[in-house]
């Protein structure tokens, strides 16, 4: 549906994208997840006609849309600062578009109290704005953007300027929000008699599936991307990383960076020993692990997941059994993370490891055996 060729992009000759390609199907969640100046919201902007690419092609349902002026591309956008009219109401800002689009009264109460109910607010259209918290803001903000049926939803870090609550609150109900805005809406189709004051229909001017909507989603927040997207591309420097459904990004970063910026700490250099079984060597000691695709003598960076380790239940002499010592406990709800110091010739190493909170860890300053599931470790290019 939508499809991002080989994007080039510099500003006062400092490069921020470089050869950028992607796609989002019709009905998608895709989300760019990234650094600050990684490029994310440069090709955000880009998509929407609010910037130039230097290079590149950039087409949708198969049009070129690179001379498409940004207000016949029909996409919507959701701003990080709301970006809602102060001396309007709730009902005034939602309707603000469909009025610019000349459609008339009676479809515009319609479509206003359709989308109010589907961000939750259908009790507020009479509200001012200054009266809203912002998390129902973001609600207006978004609900003013899906009103006119938008094919494709850029949403520039949307909860970014929301406390830590209710972001988390408003993360969890945006994916369902955006999957309903997309698939259960009633577009105007090409029989309504004149859904607009000018006598056309909207639907001539919807490019795209009747019924599904494609949301871009920026954000630098590893866990809003998991929970909101379909499928993630994480940009690095201006370039697309790793792509992927969230699961297998989690279980198979390709990369250092990305392995990091999906929050994976424990990282060691390594050389591979053996391929059957798998076998490397690192810092805190010799390790049977489950990928085979390396060769003896590679010099790899081993990633230990965080999941990776229980606790031994036998001495050292089973397999991918390690000695350590345990210098901090911090209990997070559900599961606690142990802070675990190695001996090694390069000096300590402090690796970071998840457990159930229901284990029942030894006192801080123990000695600590753990056993490292080999399925838990992945070997990255150094």
């Amino acid at each position: 549906m939508l499809k991002v060729r080989d994007i080039h992009k510099s500003f006062n000759r400092q490069s921020v994208l470089r050869g950028v390609t992607m796609a989002a199907q019709a009905g998608e969640i895709v989300a760019l997840l990234g650094p600050s100046g990684c490029g994310k919201t440069t090709i955000l902007r880009i998509i929407a006609g609010l910037e130039t690419a230097d290079k590149g092609e950039l087409f949708f349902n198969g049009v070129d849309l690179t001379q498409v002026p940004i207000h016949k591309r029909r996409f919507g956008m959701v701003f990080q600062d709301f970006a809602l009219f102060p001396h309007k109401n709730v009902e005034q800002n939602v309707a603000f578009g469909l009025k610019m689009l000349n459609w008339k009264q009676e479809r515009v109460n319609e479509r206003v109290g359709q989308v109010l109910r589907l961000v939750g607010l259908q009790e507020f259209g009479g509200r001012a704005v200054h009266e809203l918290s912002g998390g129902e803001q973001q609600r207006v903000s978004l609900a003013r953007a899906l009103a006119p049926f938008p094919s494709v939803l850029l949403l520039d870090e949307p909860l970014a300027s929301l406390d830590r609550a209710l972001r988390e609150r408003l993360m969890n109900e945006l994916r369902s929000i955006l999957i309903r805005a997309g698939t259960t809406a009633t577009v105007p189709t090409s029989t309504d008699s004149g859904d607009r004051t000018d006598g056309t229909s909207d639907a001539v001017i919807r490019a795209g599936n009747v019924g599904l909507m494609t949301s871009i989603y920026v954000t630098h927040d590893q866990e809003e991307a998991f929970a909101i997207a379909d499928r993630i591309f994480v940009m690095n420097e201006g370039r697309i990383e790793q792509s992927g459904i969230p699961v297998d990004l989690y279980r198979r970063p390709e990369s250092v960076f990305v392995a990091r910026f999906l929050g994976m700490e424990n990282l060691l250099p390594a050389e591979v020993l053996g391929t059957d079984p798998p076998k490397i060597k690192c810092a805190v000691g010799e390790l049977i692990v489950s990928e085979r695709d390396q060769h003896d003598g590679d010099q790899i960076t081993l990633l230990i997941r965080p999941e990776a380790a229980e606790l031994a239940t036998t001495n050292g002499a089973d397999k991918n059994v390690v000695e350590g010592q345990l210098t901090e406990t911090s209990f997070r709800g559900r599961h606690q993370i142990a802070t675990v110091q190695f001996s090694s010739e390069e000096g300590p190493i402090m690796l970071k490891f998840h457990f159930d909170s229901r284990v029942l860890l030894p006192p801080t300053s123990s000695s600590i055996s753990l056993k490292l599931n080999p399925g838990q470790m992945n070997l990255l290019a150094s």
